[in-house]
């Protein structure tokens, strides 16, 4: 590893870091030398880490995703989706609306038939009470078709 890295260093560092003597490593290729081997040896990030990184990368798809199902109605301002407690919330300002509506999905599961992958919702809270109504009388009983790549990282 040490001898590719050297390589690297000396074809683009070239001309910037004067001659390299081949008897002595050059400091630089000692630093980075000495970063490789630590890299392999340190712990992998805590899994909480990663699943915000996931999951902040999820919303963006996410809210691309739902402004093109609601376009009609209004426009998806935010998508926060946190995987590990299976929550989702969403900000969208719908059409006749003079305010945002926050929409708060506190339980979601993930459901399989054939080879499709549906998003149930199961408990929501919402910042406009007949909004909250309505998905509280309908929304358990819907389920929602999930593109491929939502499927995997819900």
């Amino acid at each position: 590893m040490a001898a590719g890295i050297s390589a690297v260093v000396r074809f683009f560092c070239r001309d910037h870091v004067g001659p390299i003597n081949t008897k002595e490593p050059h400091p630089l290729i000692v630093v980075l030398t000495d970063w490789t081997r630590r890299r392999r040896t340190e712990p992998v990030p805590h899994p909480t880490m990663l699943n915000a990184a996931k999951d902040a990368l999820a919303s963006k798809a996410a809210q691309t995703w739902a402004n093109s199902l609601i376009a009609r109605y209004g426009k998806v301002q935010t998508v926060k989706i946190d995987s590990r407690r299976k929550t989702l919330e969403v900000s969208c300002l719908l059409d006749g609306e003079p305010s945002p509506i926050t929409i708060k999905i506190e339980n979601y599961v993930v459901e399989t038939e054939r080879d499709k992958k549906y998003i149930r919702a199961t408990n929501f809270s919402c910042t406009r009470l007949w909004l909250q109504n309505v998905l509280t009388d309908f929304g358990p009983k819907q389920k929602i078709e999930l593109p491929p790549w939502a499927a995997a990282v819900l």
